[in-house]
């Protein structure tokens, strides 16, 4: 397995600084953000609204060789392009997936739709399958794979749901991202089992972990609880058995890191969960 980070979770460096002290820290490649930038240094900088590592959609084929290079000299490799684009945007997907050959990128995300009742999951299967034809036909033609995320609130937040739709794909071409900590909100299948269904769909890994927290009581006295993020060893996910798992069905591929938790700077974040996860 390969280590990388998915610069969400380094909000407050640019891609220069980042690939930088990726390297410093022995990471073995970057998860470049990719959507439309709106970085304002008058704010503090966010994960998902400030962020100032982030690759901007709408010329990022323009910037593939600049990129592609940055990061090769800082001896890094760009295992994906995580992007925040709908199955539906295929002249945002063209591009990122022109620009993911350019680098030498082999994956892009794509993400399928949220789930809401008014539509209904069949709907939405029907439509993501349809749509996806179309993403397939793309990520062919640049030879680049095109993965969903399994994700709290999409129709595609387990495993098996999951396998429902990319079972109508070539694996060559969808694939699939695997997040335990999303699965603590929402979808949450044993590791071996999802990992055997998922199988050649498995390309990608993003570790993170979460937690179920009580914020209150109602007044009839029972327990409200809330999902939040969680340092990486310290959330609700055994990640010695999650790593044990990766290893049992010979995964090989990326496992990049996204904490959101609260527990120290970004640097100290970096360092503590590279050290933690080569420890096991």
């Amino acid at each position: 397995m390969k280590f990388s980070v998915f610069t969400v979770m380094m909000p407050e460096y640019t891609p220069q600084e980042t690939v930088r002290i990726l390297s410093e820290l022995g990471y073995d490649g970057v998860e470049w953000r990719v959507t439309m930038p709106g970085y304002d240094a008058a704010k503090p900088t966010n994960y998902w609204s400030n962020n100032r590592c982030t690759i901007d959609i709408a010329s990022i084929d323009k910037q593939a060789a600049q990129i592609a290079e940055m990061t090769r000299s800082a001896g890094l490799q760009t295992c994906a392009l995580g992007t925040y684009m709908g199955i539906h945007q295929l002249g945002d997907i063209e591009r990122a997936l022109r620009a993911a050959a350019e680098m030498g990128c082999p994956r892009i995300r794509v993400s399928p739709p949220g789930y809401n009742t008014e539509r209904g999951y069949f709907r939405l299967f029907g439509e993501s399958v349809a749509a996806y034809v179309d993403v397939q036909k793309l990520a062919r033609k640049y030879s680049v794979q095109a993965c969903l995320e399994i994700h709290m609130g999409n129709i595609c937040s387990s495993p098996s749901l999951a396998y429902l739709l990319l079972n109508h794909f070539d694996p060559r071409y969808i694939g699939v991202i695997l997040d335990p900590g999303n699965m603590v909100y929402e979808g949450y299948e044993d590791w071996p089992m999802g990992i055997e269904l998922l199988g050649p769909y498995l390309t990608h890994v993003h570790l993170k972990n979460s937690r179920w927290v009580v914020q209150g009581k109602r007044e009839t006295g029972e327990a409200i609880w809330k999902t939040e993020a969680a340092a990486t060893d310290q959330g609700v996910i055994d990640m010695r058995r999650f790593m044990d798992s990766l290893r049992a069905a010979d995964y090989t591929g990326y496992c990049s890191f996204e904490d959101f938790s609260d527990t120290g700077t970004t640097r100290e974040k970096l360092e503590r969960n590279i050290r933690y996860i080569r420890s096991i």
